[in-house]
């Protein structure tokens, strides 16, 4: 349950008023249903401890209130079942001297780090999805920085503000256990687009070794046929390729695909190969 403070009432008034009405020996003694209350800008939320919802959202601040009506619950409890982080500007709002997130799996951070963050996050063992933002080269240190730290990441999206050489730099990274190595953001229309040898380099590269799913735009169409010989435990490529001559504007045109027609020609037959439902411009070729 949520809802929003009253202006003229005392804060903590308010949640005390609230928790109370949950403290009867209806929910405590006879159903042992125990809730926790906590603020935040100005709202106030309500959950029973058995909820599944996740906190999210929750943005630490010693300015919150937090009560429970369980007397082993406490915030840092709250926060450990924060798995997951969507905003990636999260950790810039966070204003918070003594809570912790252990257990964090899904994590959007835009770089470059701030100090806030390595004091909360005492660990990363648990991260499996990661996506990272704005990246320029200089930050390579804190990308690196962030894989020693997560011994367990499937995922990983890397992506830059504007189209630069120094995205490059990305390759310089260690880290050998990804299976899904995502390169474009289509949604961002900013898309750094691999060439020749950016795809040797790439293909070269530690983060590549257990690829299974990789996302990427490729300058031409033989940047396609190397990276599929290339990486041998690939099993998915999602692609853009920039000197594709497609127009979605009638069934005929579909059934002339120039550019499938062209890579069926050249890959293994036991390749499939499609456009994207949603995207035209994108294709799936499953390996």
């Amino acid at each position: 349950m949520t809802g929003t403070l009253a202006e003229d009432r005392n804060i903590e008034e308010q949640v005390d008023e609230l928790i109370d009405s949950f403290r009867s020996s209806f929910w405590i003694n006879e159903h042992r249903w125990f809730v926790r209350c906590f603020t935040e800008d100005g709202r106030i939320y309500l959950y029973t401890l058995s909820d599944t919802f996740n906190y999210h959202e929750y943005t630490m601040s010693d300015s919150n209130l937090f009560k429970s009506t369980d007397p082993h619950d406490d915030e840092q409890k709250l926060c450990n079942s924060i798995n997951n982080i969507y905003k990636e500007t999260y950790f810039d709002q966070i204003k918070s001297s003594h809570l912790r997130l252990p257990n964090i799996k899904y994590l959007r951070i835009k770089l470059p780090i701030s100090d806030q963050f390595w004091a909360i996050i005492p660990s990363l063992n648990q991260l499996r999805f990661l996506q990272i933002y704005s990246y320029i080269d200089t930050f390579q240190n804190q990308l690196q920085a962030l894989f020693d730290l997560a011994p367990n990441l499937y995922s990983v999206s890397i992506y830059e503000d504007q189209p630069s050489s120094s995205y490059m730099s990305i390759f310089k990274s260690k880290y050998t256990s990804l299976h899904n190595l995502c390169l474009q953001d289509y949604a961002r229309c900013c898309n750094h687009y691999f060439d020749e040898d950016d795809c040797v380099t790439l293909t070269s590269s530690s983060l590549s070794i257990q690829c299974k799913i990789l996302s990427i735009s490729v300058t031409n169409r033989e940047n396609i046929i190397y990276l599929v010989e290339n990486m041998c435990n690939l099993h998915l490529l999602i692609l853009k390729c920039k000197d594709d001559k497609y127009f979605k504007t009638s069934p005929a045109m579909e059934n002339n695909d120039e550019l499938i027609q062209w890579l069926k020609d050249r890959l293994p037959s036991t390749c499939s190969i499609a456009r994207d439902y949603d995207d035209s411009w994108v294709i799936r070729i499953w390996i």
